[in-house]
């Protein structure tokens, strides 16, 4: 056996020495894989997604979905906080057992941040659950996103913790030693004295990936062209207690970029308080694709009467939908080609009073949709009086290859599941009686691959869910 140093210029020159010098297809694949590590490539976002806060609620494990399943050999960012004080260890895993690494955290006395990181993940990944043992903490949250073109082994290239008091929020600095480099960022205010009304990304190349101004968090990134010092900050206004948390990921040739088609991008769950009235609501949501769906859940008689951000227009898909009793208030609108922006501003004219537990939006941005994206809506209300699964609205879209939006409602008890589709909202154990993440109700979407009916059906857990109202939009 000998060994040789050769220079090559391709992968496609490595396989043809490999072949010819009578190597098996297996290390022909090895050796490429090698060589396209080596060459490195550029960090790009596949999708993120944002939840709620269970405010001063504990929680002995919180979970929350991706949008789509992870692509083969992907890196996931977990980004999430929690009260201190209670004396909690986190962990973080999913429901295809990747291996995470808590890289960084920092408790400055009011809320832990953590930083977590998995590589080379399987395909379909998707729900993602932190779990805390030797106490329950309050006010837990978290973010995460999916990357493509980062490092499958040995990743970490540095990290750094930081806390305090401006509209400055800084990391602190960390040193990188590869070139391109992800940079990644998360932050939460942590003092309650002044309400954020705006988080703004850092100079370019940074981007923001959600921008929670109900419930203080946010989440920034960047490739970092050339390796050396960096401090990653951003902006929050007005000044206060600030707790934030940066690392570092090697760059490489690596996992896979998302399929063509209509794709959800990011998702960013807002918790409307039980305080805000007919006041106009405002939300930051940073997005990228060409159509933004904002789905509405609101205590009976609270509703939206209009939406704007500057740039779009709003239609609603439809009358709010209703139930009897306590079931709530069910509403859709969407800007079909969209002018997306990292830094979009949405403002909310709302009627009614929010005075009963609070009310939730669930913003979705999608990209891949059609210039007239909007095909046709399904309602139903109804009333459960037995525990166990039931079945809500029911839409036939008009052509295969699309997005259909559901959700559902309910007075009592939560929702945990759905089918078809894939489930978006996030729950918490123990369950939260009248929860501030999604109100125990149900988000979901599914990409049709006909034009069959689809008919979503709910899974729920503590009892009956007695009167329920819900929607579900076909889009293409």
């Amino acid at each position: 056996m000998y060994t040789a140093a050769i220079q090559v210029s391709s992968t496609e020159t490595i396989e043809a020495i490999a072949v010819a010098s009578g190597f098996t297809n297996s290390a022909v694949a090895a050796a490429t894989y090698t060589i396209q590590a080596q060459q490195g490539a550029t960090p790009i976002l596949v999708q993120h997604t944002s939840n709620s806060s269970t405010v001063g609620n504990v929680a002995s494990s919180y979970t929350f979905q991706l949008p789509n399943g992870t692509q083969m050999r992907n890196c996931i960012v977990v980004g999430f906080t929690f009260s201190s004080g209670y004396g909690a260890t986190p962990t973080v895993s999913d429901d295809k057992s990747n291996a995470y690494s808590i890289v960084t955290s920092k408790d400055d006395g009011n809320q832990f941040v953590a930083l977590a990181r998995a590589l080379d993940v399987a395909s379909g990944t998707r729900q993602i659950t932190i779990t805390f043992t030797g106490g329950s903490p309050t006010h837990v949250a978290a973010a995460a996103s999916e990357f493509y073109n980062v490092a499958t082994s040995s990743a970490d290239d540095g990290d750094s913790a930081n806390s305090g008091t401006g509209t400055s929020v800084a990391a602190g600095s960390l040193s990188t030693a590869n070139d391109g480099d992800l940079i990644y960022q998360y932050a939460v205010q942590d003092t309650s004295s002044n309400a954020i009304t705006s988080w703004t990304q850092g100079s370019a190349p940074w981007t923001l990936l959600s921008a929670d101004i109900l419930d203080s968090t946010v989440a920034q990134y960047q490739v970092q062209a050339a390796h050396g010092s960096i401090n990653p900050a951003l902006t929050m206004s007005p000044s206060n207690n600030w707790n934030s948390i940066a690392i570092a990921l090697k760059s490489a040739s690596a996992g896979n970029a998302p399929p063509a088609g209509i794709r959800i991008v990011h998702i960013q769950h807002n918790s409307i308080p039980q305080s805000f009235g007919p006041t106009p609501i405002t939300i930051q949501f940073p997005c990228s694709g060409n159509l933004i769906v904002s789905v509405f859940h609101g205590i009976s008689g609270y509703t939206i009467s209009g939406v704007n951000d500057g740039a779009n227009t709003y239609t609603s898909t439809g009358p709010s939908v209703h139930g009897t009793g306590a079931s709530g208030e069910a509403q859709m609108f969407y800007a079909r080609s969209a002018s997306s922006s990292t830094t979009l501003v949405q403002t909310y004219t709302m009627a009614g009073l929010n005075d009963s537990g609070g009310s939730t939006v669930v913003l979705y941005d999608v990209t891949g949709a059609s210039a007239s994206p909007f095909d046709k809506i399904g309602t139903l209300v109804g009333q459960q009086t037995v525990s166990g699964d039931f079945s809500s609205a029911s839409v036939t879209p008009g052509s295969a290859g699309g997005l259909v939006i559901a959700d559902v409602t309910v007075e009592s008890n939560t929702i945990v599941g759905v089918s078809p589709g894939l489930f978006d909202s996030a729950t918490t154990l123990p369950t939260i009686a009248v929860s501030p993440v999604d109100q125990n109700n149900g988000f979901a979407h599914n990409y049709n691959s006909d034009t069959s009916p689809e008919t979503f059906s709910w899974t729920t857990s503590g009892g009956p869910v007695s009167w329920w109202a819900s929607l579900a939009a076909a889009f293409h």
